[in-house]
C-alpha cells in the first residue's frame, strides 16, 4: 500500500539488465484486465493479441508468455503458454476479461464459470473449467454485447460496461422468475432559480412480466 515493491517479487534478490524489482511476470502483450479466481485465488489475465491470437493466461512468478516471439500457444519450453486461445480468423479481436460467477441465482452449471467478452466482435462468452483450470467448454452466452470493456460480478448477476453505447448494463437469470420491472424518471424542468417547481415523470417504466 506504500508503494514498496514487495520482498517476494520473484526478481526481487536478482535483477540485472533489463530487469526491474517490480516485475512479477512479463511476455504479456497487452493485458486487458485480470481477477482472481475464488477459492484458488488463481490470477487469470485477459490478453490482447496483435494479429492472430486472442489469450487467457494464469498468472504466474516470473512466468514468461512470450511476447513478442509468440502469441498463442508455443512450442517453446522456455514460455508459458496460456490456458485458452482463440483465432482472429482474419478479422478484427479484442478480448476483455473477465469475472467468476459464484451465485445463487443461475443455474448450477454456471458455478465458478468464467466470463469473458469481446470489444470489437461484440459478445460475451463463458467457459468451464475443470478443477485443475483446464478449458472444457466454451459457449455463446451474452450476444450483441455493444464493446464490451469490463466485466464483473456482483449480486448474483453479471456487470458490463459498453463503451458504444456509454452504458452499464446487467445480466440475470430470470427463467421461472419475476423479472425486475425496468424504471424510467425524469424531471422537467432541470435547473432554474428558486423558488423552483418541478414536475417529476415515470413514463417509459415497464415490468417485461406485464404485472
Amino acid at each position: 500500500k506504500d508503494g514498496s515493491i514487495p520482498s517476494d517479487n520473484p526478481f526481487f534478490n536478482n535483477p540485472g539488465p533489463g530487469v526491474r524489482k517490480e516485475i512479477w511476470c512479463y511476455g504479456l502483450r497487452n493485458p486487458w484486465r485480470f481477477c482472481v479466481q475464488p477459492g484458488t485465488n488463481a490470477l487469470f489475465i485477459a490478453d490482447v493479441g496483435q494479429n492472430t491470437w486472442e489469450e487467457v493466461n494464469i498468472g504466474v512468478p516470473g512466468a514468461n508468455y512470450g511476447w513478442p516471439t509468440a502469441e498463442g500457444q508455443s512450442s517453446n519450453s522456455n514460455f508459458t503458454n496460456p490456458v485458452f486461445v482463440y483465432n482472429h480468423n482474419g478479422t478484427g479481436a479484442s478480448i476483455t476479461g473477465g469475472a467468476f460467477y459464484t451465485g445463487t441465482t443461475f443455474p448450477t452449471e454456471y458455478q465458478n464459470s468464467y466470463f469473458y467478452g469481446d470489444y470489437v466482435d461484440n459478445y460475451i462468452r463463458r467457459l468451464t473449467l475443470s478443477p485443475t483450470n483446464e478449458v472444457l467448454a466454451d459457449e455463446a452466452w451474452g450476444t450483441a454485447a455493444d464493446g464490451p470493456v469490463n466485466i464483473e460480478y456482483f449480486n448474483n448477476a453479471i456487470w458490463w460496461t459498453s463503451i458504444n453505447s456509454g452504458q452499464i448494463r446487467r445480466i440475470t437469470y430470470a427463467a421461472g422468475a419475476n423479472r425486475s420491472p425496468i424504471a424510467m424518471a425524469s424531471a422537467t424542468p432541470i435547473a432554474g432559480l428558486a423558488p423552483f417547481n418541478v414536475t417529476f415523470s415515470s413514463a417509459g417504466s415497464s415490468d417485461p412480466d406485464n404485472d
